[in-house]
């Protein structure tokens, strides 16, 4: 606890405690008025009732990301799942291409090469500016 006085003259800016409960609460049902409208834009959750809407938001985290940060990258464990709320990601995608050519070794046997490749190439942007 401390003593807060004013060192010179001061003009104060007060939101009492009950206004700002108000605030908040009106705030946070906004916030997730828009998140519930962001999701009614995904095909699987487009069917699934308000409470269910619900359940699911309760458990969302929003993160924030600067630009240039990676969000996730190959090797990672792929458990969760993102939702772009705002900004644009570029995802990159990584194919892995087998090729077997078989060679003999002598009239009768063929030995079979294998070669592994891995072509990388952004895919696209996603998100809202």
């Amino acid at each position: 606890m401390c003593d807060v006085v004013a060192a010179d003259f001061c003009q104060i800016l007060l939101l009492y405690k009950q206004d700002f409960d108000v605030a908040l609460g009106e705030w946070v049902l906004a916030k997730k008025q828009e998140s519930t409208a962001l999701l009614r834009t995904i095909e699987v959750v487009r069917e699934w009732n308000l409470l269910k809407i619900g359940a699911f938001l309760d458990d969302l985290h929003e993160i924030t990301y600067p630009c240039g940060r990676t969000i996730y990258q190959v090797g990672d464990p792929s458990e969760d799942i993102y939702i772009v709320k705002r900004g644009r990601v570029q995802m990159e995608i990584f194919f892995m291409v087998e090729t077997q050519i078989s060679l003999p070794e002598t009239l009768t046997t063929y030995q079979t090469k294998r070669t592994v490749s891995v072509v990388a190439r952004t895919l696209r942007t996603i998100g809202r500016g």
